[in-house]
């Protein structure tokens, strides 16, 4: 089941979960959790998004954004595509 389209924020704020497939693991090593947050400054440093807040845990990842909806949806695309290869 897909999810309904993300609606543009008034205040530019978003809250963000990933979440691995069946609630599997994402990072099975501290190394990968590393590897996610530099993809993420990545995408700040390209001024896409500016991290506010994150918590990354195995199987899921919580990050508060502050963005346009046109550019954190690009940010985030670039992270994830990034991340699975």
């Amino acid at each position: 089941m897909s999810r309904a389209a993300r609606q543009a924020s008034s205040t530019g704020y978003y809250h963000i979960i990933m979440r691995g497939d069946n609630r599997n693991w994402i990072f099975k090593k501290r190394q990968y959790k590393l590897d996610f947050v530099e993809m993420l400054e990545e995408q700040e440093k390209e001024a896409r998004i500016e991290i506010v807040a994150w918590c990354i845990m195995d199987n899921h990842v919580h990050l508060v954004l502050k963005a346009e909806l046109d550019q954190l949806s690009l940010a985030m695309k670039k992270i994830n595509v990034k991340f699975a290869m």
